[in-house]
């Protein structure tokens, strides 16, 4: 039997990030398309947050005047 080529994939998510949910979603479903084709051997998942740690209060930060300090128009 052919071995399987060997993935190792490392994936840098930003837990607050639309993208960076489809991405884990994608990521997960490319695993079970190629589950008998590649050896996925590892996945790291690197958190990271755009915003400093502590920026936040524990009861959270209104969506619209987050994007507002960002300088997004409303």
């Amino acid at each position: 039997m052919a071995q399987r080529p060997r993935v190792e994939v490392s994936c840098v998510i930003d837990f607050m990030c639309p993208w960076s949910y489809i991405g884990v979603k994608s990521l997960a479903l490319a695993k079970k398309q190629f589950e008998g084709s590649l050896d996925i051997a590892n996945t790291e998942y690197i958190p990271y947050e755009f915003d400093e740690p502590g920026k936040y209060p524990p009861e959270g930060t209104d969506y619209v005047d987050y994007l507002k300090s960002c300088g997004a128009r409303s």
